[in-house]
């Protein structure tokens, strides 16, 4: 290993060899396991912690012990938790041997934060998807919390006046006003519903940019700034965490899906960058 008729002048981390042939599929499924290793970031809140509210389909946190989602099948009804697998990504192979050959919707999506936050949903006719006949939702390869006409229920929070929130979002329509979150000129932030100050998706436009259905990453800072994949968009808003919040508010409801939803009751313009790299770097947004 390492030389043959010439010497390898380099470095290795991992060489695998079968005695036989793989299909197309198996060797799709090899390098997905591979690449998933080794692509691995630090999670977000080891390094930037903090945070209020954490709702993602990867591990965000390397201390949190908990499930990922809560999910029910269509089948019979029965729920089950679903947790991360080795790579720290949502468990799909146990996902799907739960939901078979039908769909699944998620009751609660756990916060990650170490705040009682859990966005859930009792009423099954309101519970976001996940699986869709026996297939896992996905986006750029990832799993996603399918929302239209959808909503998960946050429990009241901390408020503050200052406030960063982080969200990787897709619409389904780039011609209706959605919003992704809004923050409210009463104060409060509602997930995903229009109105005033809305990071939204209006005439095919999120904030200032956008014109195709695709994943973007929007942060928002309270009162001040927007950043829509990096770039700072023309957009102000106000507001803070507050009373009745929802994912996927079915008032100018979100048709599309979310990944991750992050809030901070602070102020985070100084690890913005930070924070931004390390979901890009996951998702592979921009």
């Amino acid at each position: 290993m390492g030389g043959n008729w010439f010497n390898y002048a380099g470095i290795g981390q991992e060489m695998i060899f079968y005695n036989s042939e793989k299909s197309a599929s198996d060797q799709t499924s090899i390098e997905e396991n591979v690449g998933d290793y080794f692509t691995q970031n630090t999670p977000l809140l080891d390094t930037y912690s903090g945070a209020a509210a954490a709702y993602s389909l990867r591990l965000l946190d390397s201390s949190y012990v908990g499930s990922a989602i809560r999910v029910r099948r269509s089948s019979d009804n029965t729920e089950q938790d679903i947790n991360f697998n080795v790579f720290g990504e949502l468990d799909t192979v146990s996902l799907l041997a739960f939901a078979g050959t039908g769909d699944a919707f998620v009751k609660t999506w756990y916060c990650q934060s170490g705040n009682s936050n859990d966005a859930t949903q009792t009423n099954t006719a309101n519970q976001p998807q996940i699986v869709s006949s026996g297939a896992v939702i996905v986006e750029n390869g990832k799993p996603v919390v399918e929302f239209i006409s959808k909503t998960l229920n946050v429990p009241n929070s901390a408020t503050s006046s200052t406030m960063f929130a982080f969200s990787v979002f897709k619409t389904n329509d780039v011609t209706t006003e959605q919003g992704v979150y809004n923050f409210n000129a009463n104060g409060s932030l509602s997930l995903n519903r229009g109105g005033n100050g809305v990071i939204c998706m209006r005439n095919g436009n999120v904030g200032s940019s956008g014109t195709t259905a695709t994943p973007h990453l929007v942060s928002a800072h309270h009162g001040t700034k927007v950043f829509i994949d990096g770039t700072q968009a023309t957009t102000s808003v106000t507001g803070r965490l507050s009373n009745s919040d929802t994912l996927g508010r079915a008032n100018y409801h979100l048709n599309g899906f979310i990944q991750e939803f992050i809030v901070y009751l602070s102020d985070e313009s100084d690890n913005r960058a930070g924070i931004e790299t390390n979901i890009n770097t996951f998702y592979s947004i921009y």
